[in-house]
């Protein structure tokens, strides 16, 4: 997965890498989600879409983080893509 974590970020340089303690995490500006997100899909096959979930910052600006969490079903290999959301 190594070869695969430095291919997702050479083609996608907007990417800023998230802690995480279990799979590959990434924050992912909001223009550039669904370039991101299709890119996965169809170049690198993280073709299910496991959950979508919200972080709620409360007291912070962006309050809120949408979470994708993606698996790749031909490789059991999965990754995760934060972005933040506006303010509503």
């Amino acid at each position: 997965m190594e070869d695969q974590l430095k291919e997702i970020q050479e083609a996608n340089p907007f990417l800023v890498e998230r802690a995480s303690s279990d799979h590959p995490a990434w924050n992912c500006p909001q223009e550039n989600l669904l370039s991101c997100l299709t890119y996965l899909r169809d170049k690198l096959q993280f073709d299910f879409l496991t959950d979508v979930t919200a972080i709620d910052h409360f007291e912070d600006r962006p309050r809120f983080e949408v979470v994708y969490h993606l698996y790749a079903t031909a490789r059991h290999e999965y990754l995760r893509i934060v972005t933040p959301c506006a303010d509503p």
